[in-house]
């Protein structure tokens, strides 16, 4: 029999993989108030870990996409957690896609690097590093990673959400 979990049980194994945010009312509300995904158990014990695989998939669109909770509601219920993953690994690599420098502004000091259609400035970037296979990652406006591309994305995500979680 597949083991089952209350809403405070399926919060506290979460809690232990590194969602230090989530709650057991955060599990209720995305369960029934907003009813992202169907419970075909009674009782206390009704999450098991296909439910408990949708709230991940929740909380990993709800920190690396803008999508809103009834866009989610699609996506988890369409979608595997592994394709979620995926899909929020191509949207940090879109992000790092924009901090990347052109070759032509690689030599001008950090206040003449600006994007062509917007007013903000590039991070100071060596391109060279970036062709030794680094990457960067924009965190949020104030905060961008850069790691090696010998780095597992399944590792780049926890360390994105380490870091969203200590902002």
């Amino acid at each position: 029999m597949e083991k089952r979990y209350t809403a405070e049980e399926a919060a506290e194994k979460l809690r232990e993989e590194g969602d230090k945010k989530i709650t057991k009312r955060t599990i209720n509300y995305y369960a029934f108030d907003q009813s992202m995904f169907k419970i075909n158990l009674q009782g206390k014990k009704i999450f098991t870990e296909a439910e408990i695989d949708k709230i991940r998939a929740i909380r990993l669109l709800r920190v690396y996409t803008d999508y809103k909770l009834k866009e989610i509601k699609k996506l988890i219920n369409s979608k595997t957690l592994l394709e979620i993953k995926e899909m929020c690994l191509e949207k940090t690599e879109e992000m790092s896609d924009t901090l990347r420098t052109s070759e032509e502004d690689a030599g001008k000091p950090a206040h003449l690097r600006l994007k062509p259609d917007s007013h903000s400035f590039h991070d100071t970037y060596d391109t060279d590093y970036y062709k030794k296979g680094y990457r960067t990652i924009k965190i949020n406006n104030d905060v961008r990673l850069t790691v090696s591309s010998s780095i597992s994305d399944e590792k780049i995500l926890k360390i994105i959400g380490l870091i969203k979680n200590t902002f």
